[in-house]
């Protein structure tokens, strides 16, 4: 995507202004940014930015020393979330979630929620990279963690022989042991000692975001991400899709080519997706088509979006009710909770009164939830409403009322 100069000054000129609604929070907890455009989808979350935006908010976080933990979530991601609650957590409290997959993009739009386009982790990479080539932004120091045996080393050279966007400062293959071993306080001076602003992370999906989680409090560097098939790329020990077969959706096929023992990996994940589908997405669509046909509105449709804030033993609850689906305006809301939670407090949203919910309300539920960890963000009593519990589910959020684990 080519953005004019103009464009990237105006955009740059505005993300550096804006800042998270919650800056802080109590007891040493990570960064909460309420400011965020994110949509529940899948069981994840995605937010709402294109390829430019996203390297925009790498390069601040590079250059201002904001932290930034980015997730790359494809159909892989969303199989794991489902089956696995650590690791659906893991995307939820990173601070950047980008929609790498056509299926993502297609679902989204199915379901209403306009992202913009697919932001693949190998596209963010290039950006980067060819920004620095233009000498538009000085090279990002970045460190190489995981890969097969050999690939780091390659990479490194690789990088650091052409004129671009990295320099990149060292490499470590990590080994294959746990993730305990994987993180000895040696390994992790090292790359702080690199002087390192970017942190890429190949070890799988799940090691990978684990060893994220585990180590991001410990890291001097801003930025952190995994981004498995790019330091192949970047090694040349594997070819990236042509650019017709990237534009079609059509990469997973020509990864398979190149890495046959990968068909497994998509054969499964294609099966949890359509499985998806069927379960959760087609009746979901079919309610909606019966409620336009035969009049049946959906829970709180008819009402302007309102909550209340009452104090509870153990902090606020917030009563939802009302429509807050589409364009709902959040942002009384989303600043009195930024207050509450700078102040130490504990939040439950009370959907008793049957709201009807959207993906950027469920989006920034499932944020709070997977960040203040307990008390769970949503009451499970309060929210019986079998419309309500069905919108739920459709985004893959059931998690909020305790069903499917943490």
């Amino acid at each position: 995507m080519k953005v004019s100069e103009t464009e990237t000054a105006h955009i740059e000129h505005a993300h550096a202004q804006h800042e998270p609604l919650l800056v802080a929070a109590a007891g040493g907890k990570r960064e909460l940014d309420l400011g965020r455009d994110v949509h529940a989808l899948l069981g994840i979350v995605c937010d709402r930015i294109d390829l430019a935006g996203a390297a925009i908010r790498i390069r601040h976080s590079v250059s201002s020393g904001r932290s930034c933990f980015f997730s790359t979530p494809n159909v892989n991601f969303v199989a794991a979330a489902m089956e696995d609650a650590t690791f659906r957590g893991s995307v939820l409290r990173s601070d950047l979630s980008l929609a790498d997959g056509f299926p993502i993009l297609r679902i989204g739009r199915f379901m209403g929620i306009g992202l913009p386009g697919r932001v693949a982790g190998s596209d963010l990479f290039e950006l980067l990279q060819a920004a620095g080539r233009s000498g538009q932004h000085p090279p990002i120091k970045l460190f190489l963690f995981g890969g097969p045996p050999g690939v780091g080393a390659r990479a490194a050279a690789r990088l650091n022989a052409q004129t671009g966007g990295f320099t990149c400062v060292g490499y470590d293959e990590g080994g294959f042991g746990d993730i305990e071993a994987m993180s000895s306080q040696a390994t992790l001076d090292s790359i702080n000692a690199s002087g390192a602003e970017f942190v890429l992370v190949a070890l799988g999906a799940k090691k990978g975001q684990a060893w994220i989680e585990r180590n991001r409090g410990r890291l001097t560097a801003p930025v952190l991400g995994h981004l498995g098939a790019v330091i192949n790329f970047a090694a040349g020990s594997v070819d990236r899709a042509p650019a017709w077969m990237q534009r079609f959706g059509l990469e997973w096929a020509w990864r398979i080519i190149q890495e046959p023992q990968l068909w497994r990996r998509y054969r499964d994940d294609g099966w949890v997706l359509l499985n998806t589908v069927a379960t959760r997405l087609l009746p979901w669509w079919w309610r909606r088509v019966w409620q336009r046909t035969f009049g049946s509105a959906a829970a709180g449709s008819r009402q302007p979006p309102r909550f209340a804030i009452d104090s509870s033993a153990r902090g606020i609850v917030v009563r939802l009710s009302g429509d807050w689906r589409a364009s709902a305006d959040q942002t009384a809301l989303r600043e009195a909770l930024a207050q509450r939670l700078r102040a130490g407090e504990q939040v439950e949203f009370d959907l008793g009164a049957a709201p009807a919910l959207g993906s950027a309300l469920v989006g920034l539920i499932a944020l709070i939830d997977a960040w203040q960890v307990t008390p769970r963000a949503v009451r499970v009593t309060s929210a019986a409403h079998p419309l309500l519990l069905s919108e739920l589910r459709a985004y893959g959020a059931e998690h909020l009322l305790g069903v499917g684990g943490r």
